[in-house]
């Protein structure tokens, strides 16, 4: 019995409540509507326009790391391929001096295949012999590379952030038109917009219902 006389009081007191279709009373009551239904898709949005742009310095975040981890990746391969590519080894054998150059089928076989001849010298040879000098070739810096790489991965760059694609629902609140032109998150203040306009059809529903004003309640508005 309580909540029926509850019931009778808010509809006898709501002017929306028997409003006439195609009235001003009609009209701005079908804002009010809007409005409510405006003000919850707009906390959606902006919960999850927090949760992105959280997400968005997240994934900056990481990718910063990843520019320093990749960098530092990068410096320790090519010095660590100065350093391989820099060897010079000699051959095992000893040979005439008119023979000891052109073979780096010798700098292969004694030394690791891929290797070639780049220069030769006496070393511990008789007089009138000597070695030929080798370094690692195109082939032993690419077998080089893939071992290396293997022994080293490359540091893997995050997956990109998308950039946030919600959208608010189309405006058709005719009473506040002009308070939603160019929404953005992250330049409007959403509670604001809503309180002006909820402020705005109020106003325009007391005045179709012929409802008076408070006059305590206009001026507590502006303090």
């Amino acid at each position: 019995m309580i909540i029926f006389f509850y019931l009778l009081i808010v509809m006898s007191t709501d002017p929306c409540t028997n409003a006439l279709a195609g009235s001003q009373l009609a009209s701005a009551c079908a804002c009010q509507r809007g409005m409510e239904a405006l003000e919850t898709a707009i906390s959606t949005y902006e919960l999850d326009y927090l949760a992105w742009t959280a997400a968005e310095a997240e994934y900056n975040q990481k990718y910063r790391e990843w520019q320093t981890a990749h960098s530092a990746w990068e410096t320790k391969k090519n010095t660590d391929l100065a350093a391989f590519m820099d060897q010079k080894r000699e051959w095992i054998r000893c040979v005439v001096w008119t023979n000891v150059n052109g073979h780096d089928d010798w700098c292969a076989s004694d030394i690791e295949p891929g290797w070639v001849q780049v220069s030769a010298a006496q070393y511990d040879c008789a007089w009138g012999s000597g070695k030929g000098t080798c370094s690692p070739g195109p082939s032993a810096k690419t077998s080089f590379l893939t071992k290396w790489a293997i022994a080293n991965p490359e540091p893997l760059q995050p997956l990109a952030h998308a950039a946030f694609g919600k959208t608010l629902p189309p405006l058709n609140i005719q009473c506040c038109t002009q308070l939603f032109s160019n929404i953005t998150a992250a330049s409007v203040d959403f509670d604001k917009i809503s309180q002006d306009c909820s402020q705005n059809i109020g106003d325009q529903i007391d005045e179709a219902a012929g409802i008076k004003k408070d006059p305590l309640k206009e001026i507590k508005k502006f303090i």
